[in-house]
């Protein structure tokens, strides 16, 4: 299928007024959308607890082929991973804009800062919010596009927190890394904050149930049986979800790192990016390490921001030129490959399969417990591609500057 342009923005309301939300959504008793749970991809990591796998996904394995190609209106693809739910890929691109999967004709754009998403269930409404969230301002809009208000724009926020300021010249913007990105879990949005808070939030209306702020900014976070938060130079700690009150924390002590950054977590286990490679911690235990990457012949991934990818017998982290594959019980490293990760460094995983982007405009699906290639997708216009997600059994990534729909046998 031939590129296709996508249209230019079309604008959300800005008023936050209960007549705005109610069109931006269908308001209605005892309604509550489904498809929050039901979504392939509902938000950027997968799963609240980042650990950004589909288990359950039947990826392309051969004979990988371009479908459809969207053309997008950024400079080079989007940093941030799309989202997928109902029938639409949602790509946080100057804006939001939702493709069909089956076509990649445009469902809908959206003119809205924050390029982190999460699509969360939302009581009292019969379709989902879409939260889009950046390190200022994070908005809860409707998941379907909103109402269609005529003259191009189109109302769909149901509500607004944060500073519209973007900091001056300086301010950084809206922008937001993998593994600050907004999570939901039950109704429950759970995002950074400008002042380097983590914060929960009610999905359907906004409000504020509590607000974690440690002695340092810039948390990473994720969402398990409690929410396990990290900083550079700061204790990894665990907060109870319920109110945000500190449960245990992990002190490094002596010479162990402590230059904490991405983090995932599954099963009891929390997973954190140590600048050096992975430090797993017992969430059960309170907090007590059970292995790190660098004990014995130390592993230096060198990578700073990156968050581990969990599979069933592997946890997998990109560094500045290779991938890592680490067994998940010992922590050893079983396999490395010579590739060179692009922004963000966070491999998505389908199945047992791993895609990793490349500077270079690549994305190679390589086998999660061996590292060995399955295929490789190029396009020869393209000089880097975006981290993709899995639904359908398709791939849908960002290579260069179009969203590209792959498929193949399976």
């Amino acid at each position: 299928m031939p590129g296709r342009a996508v249209s230019r923005r079309t604008v959300v309301g800005a008023s936050g007024s209960a007549a705005l939300a109610a069109l931006a959504g269908c308001l209605g008793p005892g309604s509550s959308s489904a498809s929050a749970g039901a979504a392939p991809w509902p938000m950027q990591g997968h799963d609240a607890g980042r650990t950004n796998r589909r288990a359950d996904a039947d990826p392309p394995r051969a004979g990988v082929r371009e479908v459809w190609r969207a053309e997008l209106d950024g400079f080079g693809p989007p940093r941030n991973q799309p989202v997928a739910y109902d029938d639409v890929v949602v790509v946080p691109d100057r804006g939001l804009v939702a493709i069909d999967r089956a076509d990649g004709s445009e469902r809908f754009a959206l003119d809205v800062g924050g390029t982190g998403l999460a699509v969360a269930a939302a009581d009292g409404y019969r379709t989902s919010t879409l939260v889009a969230g950046g390190n200022r301002v994070v908005s809860g809009l409707d998941a379907a596009g909103g109402v269609d208000a005529g003259a191009g724009t189109r109302i769909a926020e149901r509500w607004r927190a944060g500073d519209d300021d973007d900091g001056g010249l300086f301010g950084g913007g809206n922008a937001v890394l993998a593994g600050t990105t907004p999570v939901a879990v039950d109704g429950v949005v759970y995002h950074a904050a400008v002042d380097g808070a983590v914060v929960a939030r009610d999905a359907a209306s906004g409000r504020e149930r509590w607000r974690y702020v440690g002695e340092r900014g810039g948390w990473f976070f994720a969402v398990d049986e409690r929410v396990y938060v990290a900083a550079f130079g700061a204790d990894v700690r665990a907060l109870d979800p319920a109110d945000g009150s500190v449960v245990w924390r992990h002190r490094a002590g002596g010479d162990a790192p402590a230059r904490w950054t991405g983090v995932a977590a599954a099963d009891g286990d929390v997973f954190v990016n140590d600048g050096r490679g992975i430090t797993a911690l017992d969430a059960t235990d309170g907090g007590s390490v059970r292995w790190r990457t660098d004990d014995g012949e130390r592993t230096d991934v060198g990578t700073d921001r990156g968050v581990p990818t969990v599979v069933d017998d592997r946890v997998l982290l990109a560094g500045f030129d290779a991938v890592y594959g680490f067994d998940r019980e010992s922590g050893e490293r079983v396999w490395k490959r010579a590739l060179d990760p692009a922004e963000p460094r966070h491999v998505a995983a389908a199945g047992d399969l791993a895609f990793v982007p490349t500077q270079d405009g690549q994305l190679v699906a390589v086998n999660a417990t061996t590292g060995r290639t399955a295929w490789e997708f190029t396009r020869p216009d393209a000089w880097e591609a975006g981290p993709p997600v899995v639904a359908d059994g398709r791939v849908y990534a960002a290579v260069g500057e179009a969203l590209v729909c792959l498929e193949g046998s399976r």
